[in-house]
């Protein structure tokens, strides 16, 4: 009988999963997207916020903790900036807006040498990188200085 119970009770638990799963998948992608609205118009701590938000519902996003290495850059966190990018590639390594992301974190904290080995992946990881020339552009004035 207590078997029967304890079956049961895990077969509702399942079930009651699957029913919210939408409600809390609805509810992570707002979260999202008011942070990417936040992280545009300027409002980088209520990005930063929300990016937070996110990825404590969702540790495994890579693309939160891009926006939130973003958030950070914009408001002088480099150290933060720097932990969730890096985070970001850890989680998604061919994921080259973050190599681009992490180049300008180095380059703002004067690690050059870091900051165009971070374009260089960049460069190799983007599809059509002969269009980036920005990217290059910053390699090239990093080498010189």
């Amino acid at each position: 009988m207590k078997k029967r119970y304890f079956f049961l009770t895990i077969l509702l638990v399942l079930m009651l999963l699957l029913l919210l799963k939408p409600v809390l998948s609805q509810n992570m992608s707002d979260s999202y997207n008011k942070a990417n609205s936040m992280l545009v118009a300027g409002n980088f701590e209520k990005a930063a916020e929300y990016y937070n938000h996110v990825i404590q519902r969702n540790p495994n996003s890579a693309d939160a903790y891009l926006g939130l290495g973003m958030a950070y850059k914009e408001l002088g966190r480099y150290d933060d900036a720097y932990k969730a990018t890096r985070m970001a590639i850890k989680l998604k390594p061919s994921y080259y807006q973050a190599y681009y992301n992490l180049g300008l974190i180095l380059e703002m904290q004067g690690r050059n040498q870091e900051a165009i080995q971070a374009y260089d992946k960049f460069l190799d990881e983007v599809p059509g990188a002969e269009k980036f020339s920005d990217a290059r552009q910053r390699i090239n004035r990093l080498k010189k200085i």
